[in-house]
């Protein structure tokens, strides 16, 4: 489950250790030496300030939840929901033995269906075209490689091709059935690699036990 999962990694890492929680963040200002002040509120009233060299504001661009405008959704008797409101798949009783549809394929709805479909009558996936899928580990170097500035400097048609022909190489070579899935995706897919890359490879095992996948009106 996506929870467990996190306090996992977290405590892999020793995240906590460098976590404030119960803090709001109410205000920054720049010192006159160029770090910065930030102004916390903490949950049982207490004002905090402390001073730190840099600071990332990581909102995320999805904070918003958009769901789209399609015919006849108002007249749905199921229920709808965006994925900034799913939880785990026990906090959704609603999913279990029913038929559900999901679409997007970034990394939330990669996690979140491969979930419903252990518990679903039935998953489908729904997406405009074949995304590009990078594994964590892409060879011997890890997704940071792919991700770097040093590949995206590289022309788009270079890099597309250096992508298929790694995974022609993977089809060639495995019987897994849903590493053959995630190879057969790649090499189909149109999408700039290295670009918006998701990263989790899990939804190809969901694939492999069952769920499907429609890719612009085809299943898949």
């Amino acid at each position: 489950l996506l929870v467990p999962i996190g306090h996992r990694y977290a405590k892999h890492f020793n995240l906590k250790s460098h976590i404030t929680f119960q803090q709001g963040l109410e205000k920054i200002d720049e010192n006159a030496d160029g770090s910065w002040r930030l102004h916390f509120k903490c949950t049982n009233g207490e004002h905090v300030q402390r001073d730190f060299d840099r600071v990332a504001v990581c909102c995320g661009q999805f904070q918003k939840a958009n769901i789209p405008d399609i015919p006849g959704l108002d007249s749905f008797t199921g229920e709808v929901m965006h994925s900034s409101d799913y939880k785990n798949i026990d906090a959704h009783k609603q999913f279990h033995d029913k038929r559900v549809l999901c679409f997007g394929m970034g990394e939330s709805a990669a996690d979140i269906v491969a979930e419903i479909n252990t518990v679903s009558q039935g998953t489908t996936l729904s997406v405009r075209r074949f995304h590009i899928f990078s594994s964590r580990m892409v060879g011997d170097r890890t997704i940071d490689t792919v991700q770097s500035r040093f590949w995206h400097s590289i022309p788009a048609q270079t890099k597309a091709e250096a992508v298929r022909n790694h995974w022609r190489q993977i089809l060639r070579t495995t019987n897994d059935p849903a590493i053959r899935l995630l190879a057969e995706h790649n090499i189909h897919a149109t999408d700039e690699p290295g670009s918006v890359a998701t990263k989790t490879e899990r939804i190809f095992h969901a694939m492999a036990n069952g769920m499907k996948l429609d890719i612009g009106g085809v299943g898949w």
